[in-house]
């Protein structure tokens, strides 16, 4: 998938349609309940449950929890759609808000990234105890198995 995806119309975009499309489809799925926090909760708890049960899908989880551990919490480059001298001044505006506020941004980032890695961290000393107590387990059952089987030979 080389490719970019390329987004666009040959004519002109409705966009208030567009919008009311979305609000009437929002509207529409909240009166059959798929927006209900009880239907969330309950999809939640069959994600624990597929956790518990599935150690492909445990895997695969701990892994996406590990790629968005870490919050970037770098400058990015300020663009502006306006041109010329306008478009300038906004840029300008825009990183002196920036320089502004990053002390209370990157404090509060500092510590959600803390709080992530140690979730992180505790979840993956978690798995790591249970594979290595389900390998002992599977270890002894091997062991009694290959005991009962030579106790039924004699």
């Amino acid at each position: 998938m080389d490719e970019p995806v390329k987004i666009g119309t040959d004519g002109t975009v409705d966009a208030a349609a567009a919008v009311a499309e979305i609000r009437r489809r929002a509207a529409e799925r909240v009166k059959n309940g798929e927006y209900d926090l009880e239907t969330l909760a309950r999809a939640e708890r069959f994600n624990v449950a597929a956790l518990k049960d599935n150690p492909e899908f445990f895997n695969g989880y701990l892994s996406a929890i590990h790629r968005v551990t870490q919050v970037d919490i770098g400058d990015w480059e300020i663009r502006e759609k306006h041109k010329g001298f306008k478009g300038a001044l906004l840029i300008k505006l825009k990183k002196v808000i920036r320089a502004l506020l990053r002390f209370y941004t990157f404090r509060l980032w500092t510590q959600q990234n803390r709080a992530n890695a140690i979730f992180h961290s505790s979840l993956s000393l978690l798995a790591e105890r249970e594979s290595e107590d389900l390998a002992k387990a599977n270890a002894r059952i091997a062991e009694l198995e290959r005991r009962l089987a030579a106790l039924e030979q004699q």
